[in-house]
């Protein structure tokens, strides 16, 4: 049986905070594992997760600093199967490190640089579409 593996990220902001939830399946002839990851706190910086695997609690991890190379290379080294390890850094290692980055640089554009959160960016969308009228402006 050839090796999967494949991952799936999503990533929202919610009252002003980022929300990040992404799976990692792998397969392979002794394992069919799914990591599904959660951030469980709205510190902008400093992220915690709870990891469940194959629907089981299986570790809490900090990422500190938003240092997405420091996290994942801690997630690796609790994980002990060096062929998922093998597998995670030769395929999709750098596309989870890029979409992660991507995402804290969006955040950062939309929330932090410009001082806009996102219900102030909804409740203005909605005056300038004439759902909400525009008493006061």
């Amino acid at each position: 049986m050839k090796r999967l593996i494949e991952h799936n990220i999503q990533a929202q902001i919610t009252n002003e905070a980022p929300k990040i939830r992404f799976e990692i399946g792998y397969q392979d002839n002794f394992s069919d594992d799914r990591y599904l990851f959660e951030n469980t706190s709205n510190n902008t910086n400093n992220l915690k997760f709870n990891v469940i695997k194959n629907g089981k609690q299986f570790l809490d991890i900090d990422m500190k600093e938003r240092n997405v190379d420091l996290f994942l290379t801690e997630f690796l080294n609790s994980t002990k199967d060096d062929d998922f390890n093998q597998e995670f850094k030769k395929k999709i290692y750098e596309t989870v490190k890029k979409e992660l980055v991507d995402f804290f640089e969006f955040y950062d554009q939309t929330c932090i640089r410009r001082g806009l959160t996102l219900e102030g960016e909804i409740h203005k969308m909605r005056k300038m579409a004439g759902i909400i009228p525009n008493i006061l402006k």
